[in-house]
Order: C-alpha cells, then sequence, then structure tokens
C-alpha cells in the first residue's frame, strides 16, 4: 500500500509539473492560436482576420529567388516544400528558394514550442519581432482604415535581420 501511495504522490507531482511548464510556455506567447493578441499594456488586439500564412517576394538577388512565407501566431501550414526538404517541418516564418539551387532557412520559432517572441504596440503601430538561430524577422502591422486587410510589402534587409512592412485595418 506505500507504494501504491507514492506512485499516486509521483503521478500528482508529475501532473503539477507539467501544468506548471504548460503555463509557463502559453505566458510566454503574446497571442493565443485564434489569433488574439495582447499587448504589454494589456490591450486584445483581434489579429484573426489577417493571421494566415502570407508569402511576399524578397528583395533582387542576383544568385537566388527568395520567398518569405511567415504566420504571426501558428506554424505555417503547410511548410513549404523545400524547407521540408531541409528537415524544417514547424516554423512560423522561413525564407526559402525553390528553384534549381533550392535552400530554406527558419526564421521563427516552432510555435508548437514554447514561442518566444515579442509583441508590441505603439500608436497604433504593431511590432512582431521573431528569431531563430541568430536570424530574425520583424513584422511591422500599420494600422490604415482605408487598406483593408492588405497585403505585406516586400522583405528588406540582409541576413540574418529582415523587416516587413504591413499596411492593413
Amino acid at each position: 500500500m506505500g507504494a501504491r501511495r507514492a506512485g499516486a504522490a509521483d503521478a500528482l507531482r508529475n501532473v503539477a509539473l507539467l501544468l506548471t511548464a504548460t503555463s509557463r510556455v502559453v505566458g510566454q506567447a503574446p497571442c493565443t492560436p485564434a489569433g488574439l493578441c495582447r499587448d504589454a499594456e494589456g490591450t486584445t488586439w483581434d489579429l484573426g482576420p489577417i493571421g494566415a500564412e502570407q508569402t511576399v517576394a524578397g528583395p533582387s538577388d542576383p544568385t537566388y529567388n527568395y520567398q518569405y512565407a511567415f504566420s504571426l501566431y501558428q506554424n505555417l501550414d503547410p511548410v513549404p516544400q523545400i524547407c521540408q526538404t531541409f528537415s524544417i517541418f514547424g516554423t512560423n516564418a522561413a525564407r526559402f528558394d525553390d528553384s534549381s539551387f533550392g535552400t530554406c532557412e527558419q526564421l521563427g520559432p516552432d510555435m508548437n514550442l514554447a514561442p518566444q517572441y515579442t509583441f508590441t504596440a505603439v500608436d497604433e503601430v504593431l511590432t512582431f519581432v521573431f528569431g531563430y538561430s541568430g536570424s530574425q524577422l520583424t513584422v511591422t502591422l500599420k494600422c490604415s482604415f482605408s487598406a483593408g486587410k492588405g497585403t505585406p510589402g516586400a522583405v528588406t534587409g540582409t541576413a540574418p535581420m529582415f523587416n516587413v512592412e504591413w499596411q492593413t485595418k
């Protein structure tokens, strides 16, 4: 009977540790999977209507034809095929070239793991900063009621720092 109690106590302790770890992970993500994002001041922003995967053409490059795919608060689904070839399956941002040269670089975290990124809101400008293994993608949303949903602009910057601006209501 003593072993049984110890087993039950271990199980309860494991559940408590799991809940604590899960709470910590969820606390690190400023957005929910549905696109509700809370800034540092506690204001909630509903980004659900614009959160789907977006692909934008990258800067001109004489060697590669880079494209950038990102999703603000969830993993890319599906991850671009060339990225799967490079064993990148879970990420919210990637830079890829699926031409004959073929390459893929993960720019953002796997949002199913401990999603560590920042979200700030200042003067109706929302900024997401995603990073992975030394690379960084900054997505700046600028509020413009006349823009409708809008589309992301071209990605600027050079490795490992990239930026994209998106005018949206």
